[in-house]
């Protein structure tokens, strides 16, 4: 009886890491960084210089959407792989830069990845940083493509797009940038499209 009872929990715990294994998804991430608007002035002048930093964070522990959408520390943004970074050029004197630049990453165990942008104005000394935004690449699946291990927080897709603004016509969004340090963000917004292509294997 001892016997059978250590099989069943032998017998879950196979499950549990079959399971696992399943939810993890590899793929294409797509980001186009293409324009920004009402950025504030973070010059003297009146204007800003700003650029994008694109870094897509691994949270290896995340299990829920709620997770994947908690504010990221500077640490674990910093702090990720050199091979997750893209940045894209400067834009000189505009409170409203337009980059129209794309980027493609293979990612594996891709959902537990979150795309963070920080907005920046250039400085030769040390650059500040404007705002930021943030989305899972979980969101950016269909219902159809989300699996097992995940499909229970199908109902949270929702709140973790809860500062994009789609724009359907166009196929891009607009993303609300939450402050960095003094500045005000609240009508500034990150036009950018982002694509999740799966690789079924």
């Amino acid at each position: 009886m001892g016997n059978s009872c250590c099989a069943d929990r032998g017998d879950d715990e196979l499950k549990r890491l079959a399971a696992q294994r399943a939810a993890r998804v590899n793929g294409v991430l797509k980001i186009e960084i293409e324009s920004a608007s009402n950025l504030p002035a973070a010059d003297s002048r009146g204007t800003s210089d700003p650029f994008v930093e694109v870094t897509l964070v691994y949270l290896e522990g995340a299990r829920s959407g709620e997770e994947l959408c908690a504010p990221l520390s500077d640490k674990a943004v910093d702090g990720a792989a050199a091979a997750m970074k893209r940045k894209t050029k400067t834009e000189v004197k505009t409170l409203n830069p337009t980059w129209k630049e794309s980027f493609e990453v293979p990612l594996e165990d891709a959902l537990k990845f979150v795309v963070h942008c920080r907005v920046c104005d250039f400085d030769p000394k040390q650059s500040d940083a404007i705002g930021v935004c943030q989305v899972p690449v979980l969101a950016l699946l269909k219902a159809t493509q989300w699996p097992a291990g995940w499909a229970a927080f199908l109902s949270e897709q929702k709140s973790m797009l809860r500062d994009c603004e789609e724009l359907k016509a166009e196929g891009a969004s607009l993303w609300k940038l939450t402050p960095a340090g003094r500045w005000k963000t609240e009508d500034s917004r990150l036009k950018m499209r982002l694509q999740f292509d799966v690789q079924y294997n």
